[in-house]
């Protein structure tokens, strides 16, 4: 996987190593929030924000690896809302993919009177890391 690094990004990050790489990719692809991933391989956030900005590389195989996650997980709802049980994945599918399976709940309140209107409130959760 780290092959796709060229040399001279590899020169002039010097903290950069493959296994960090490998280790972010994997957690990845596992599911992990990005964020939760440079923890686990012990690279500092502004560290990967700049590894990030000079490798577009990086962000492809980055971007790749969060695709496996989300076709990983959302085959995995499919089967097993086949099975009939679907609230684990069905969490994590709304905290990694919000875009596409956002959660949120509506409560209408009708109020007689002359001018009668509806009120709807949408209810967020606060915004999970990407």
């Amino acid at each position: 996987m780290a092959d796709k690094i060229n040399d001279d990004f590899k020169k002039k990050h010097t903290s950069y190593t493959d296994d960090k790489y490998n280790i972010i990719i994997k957690c990845i692809e596992e599911g992990m929030a990005e964020n939760s991933s440079i923890r686990v391989a012990g690279v500092p956030q502004a560290t990967w924000s700049d590894w990030k900005a000079d490798s577009t590389e990086l962000v492809e195989a980055v971007n790749i690896a969060k695709g496996r996650a989300e076709l990983r997980y959302t085959n995995l709802l499919r089967k097993s809302a086949e099975k009939g049980c679907v609230e684990a994945i069905k969490f994590w599918m709304t905290n990694r993919a919000r875009d596409k399976w956002k959660d949120s709940k509506h409560i209408d309140q009708n109020i007689s009177g002359d001018n009668p209107f509806k009120i709807v409130v949408e209810v967020k959760d606060k915004p999970t890391e990407k």
